[in-house]
């Protein structure tokens, strides 16, 4: 009985032995568990941008909008109905409306004399130029400078003549919006405007793929219902002043756009859509102008034939690449060469050059887009 008595106790101690250490275990997996799940919610993946909507995460930014020209054709008041709407549109109106500055330097300084009232940089930068896929911005990167261009505002930076924008006027959570006429088809250009601004804090910079027009209605003198749309657009080019007959245009439209079901010929005779959506015609004009000058009266070429003045234009390999650029095919351009003086401002002083301009003229079919 007592040797049974003590394998009981034995028993019963190795039971309560396993017991505890079993509890331990579980105590420890447990605390283990627990220490696991503490260290993982302290492991929290940053936010992006797009992904915080909460004004106490990125307080409220301001928006600004720079009207770039005044119109000169009482048919197309481009700049005058943007200033409207981007003063009155519910949607699209925005805190302030410039339209004093007439060059990108001083869009910049005007930006950097007077920054956001909200503390924060700009949220939002409108610049509604006069544009085109084929010469660039219609503004100067100066004032009394070249179009603002890739080469152009390359220029300026190099020279010092234009300097970013100071931290804290806008960074890369600054949308600048280029309201201008087919030009988002020129990334390159886009991408030299964000860096010309912003150097290393360069805002996102865009612009629309299609033609852009503002509008408004008037009522007893009072302008109402402002609108923004855009057209989709086919083009035929020309040498200007040397208009073809409208089938060879239609001709050379359907060729150039085969896959798409317009009657040419009936578009063609419209300057203005007869319902949304119907397609009609625009025409402007794209020069280019060069200007060579010499050491004197006499060492100026003689450009007295035509064919002198053509190979004068073939030997200038600059000015064979500028054309390049406009991509616009040589042969639809109407040359003017001729020799000029260049008076200096006090009018004491002369240069002698010779100066050529290539002019062409665009035929733009264009179609509000309704959707």
């Amino acid at each position: 009985m007592k040797d049974q008595a003590n394998i009981s106790l034995k028993g019963l101690a190795f039971l309560l032995i396993v017991s505890f250490l079993v509890i331990l275990c579980r105590l420890v997996i447990q605390v283990n568990k627990e220490s696991y799940f503490r260290t993982f919610r302290k492991i929290e993946i940053p936010p992006r941008h797009s992904d915080v909507q909460t004004a106490e995460a990125f307080p409220a930014r301001e928006s600004i909008t720079f009207i770039l020209g005044e119109d000169h054709d009482p048919a197309n008041p481009y700049y005058n109905e943007a200033l409207k709407y981007y003063r009155f549109n519910e949607e699209d109106r925005t805190e302030y409306v410039i339209d004093s500055c007439r060059s990108l330097l001083s869009v910049k300084n005007y930006l950097e004399n007077n920054p956001s009232g909200s503390g924060q940089p700009w949220g939002l930068i409108n610049l509604v130029v006069h544009s085109n896929e084929w010469s660039d911005m219609g503004v100067p990167v100066v004032p009394n400078g070249k179009r603002a261009s890739i080469k152009s505002i390359e220029e300026a930076i190099n020279n010092g003549s234009f300097v970013h924008l100071p931290p804290g006027i806008i960074d890369r959570r600054t949308d600048m919006i280029i309201h201008g006429c087919g030009l988002g088809k020129n990334k390159p250009l886009l991408r030299k405007v964000s860096t010309a601004f912003g150097g290393d804090e360069p805002p996102a910079v865009s612009s629309s793929l299609y033609f852009i027009f503002y509008e408004s209605d008037d009522y007893n003198g009072r302008p109402e219902n402002f609108r923004r749309y855009q057209a989709n657009y086919w083009y035929a080019f020309y040498p200007t002043n040397q208009k073809p007959a409208e089938i060879k245009l239609a001709d050379q439209l359907a060729q150039r756009y085969s896959n798409y079901h317009i009657d040419w010929e009936d578009a063609l005779s419209r300057a203005a859509p007869r319902w949304p959506g119907d397609e009609y015609v625009r025409e402007f004009r794209v020069p280019v102008v060069w200007t060579v000058t010499y050491p004197s009266k006499d060492s100026r070429p003689d450009l007295g034939k035509r064919e002198d003045q053509l190979a004068w234009v073939a030997a200038e390999t600059e000015l064979q690449e500028a054309l390049r650029d406009t991509r616009i095919p040589l042969e639809y351009f109407n040359w003017t060469v001729r020799k000029i003086k260049i008076y200096s401002e006090d009018g004491y002083s002369v240069e002698y050059a010779v100066q050529a301009i290539a002019d062409c003229t665009i035929l733009c079919v264009l179609q509000a887009l309704t959707d």
